[in-house]
């Protein structure tokens, strides 16, 4: 739970800082825009915040399972570059030119989300699997309340009899 808190978190600022880079560099750019740099905001709320509110929200397993901290590395590193590709973009359209990297940007960055997308194919089945026995075992309802770090409550334990003293005799 920690972890998707920290996550989205850290993709709200990014989406807050760039729309602020888009509002601070409109006061230098003589009134001309750029789409790309407009709508720069939008890939890390999207693919940022959106993505992993889902993923909080429908499997909160995945980040124990093997192979997610690939997949999230992956998936962050494909935002950035999409991201900064955008803001480059936007900067090069602005200046009036052009350059001969901008596809590689787009290219790298897609090339590292769908890699992560594959990558995680095999977490999102096993944390379907560790999803499916809780519901089996607690039912819905308390399966998806109690989320991946919520742990389990357990039974009391059963009490002892108590001792039972002989009557004194006077």
């Amino acid at each position: 739970m920690k972890h998707f808190r920290l996550t989205l978190a850290c993709y709200m600022a990014a989406t807050a800082f760039s729309w602020f880079f888009n509002w601070f560099y409109s006061f230098f750019s003589h009134d001309v825009w750029s789409a790309a740099m407009a709508h720069m905001w939008r890939w890390p709320l999207i693919l940022g915040v959106l993505a992993f509110l889902a993923l909080w929200l429908a499997l909160p397993d995945a980040p124990a399972q093997k192979g997610y901290r690939l997949f999230f590395n992956l998936w962050n590193s494909g935002v950035a570059v999409q991201v900064v590709r955008k803001g480059i973009q936007g900067i090069l359209e602005i200046a009036g030119g052009t350059s001969d990297l901008l596809p590689v940007f787009r290219y790298a960055a897609y090339g590292l989300l769908g890699l992560a997308a594959l990558c995680f194919v095999p977490v999102g089945i096993r944390a379907l699997l560790v999803l499916w026995k809780r519901i089996k075992a607690d039912g819905l309802y308390t399966a998806l309340a109690n989320g991946a770090d919520t742990p389990k409550p357990q039974p009391p334990a059963p009490q002892q009899p108590a001792e039972q003293k002989e009557p004194v005799s006077v």
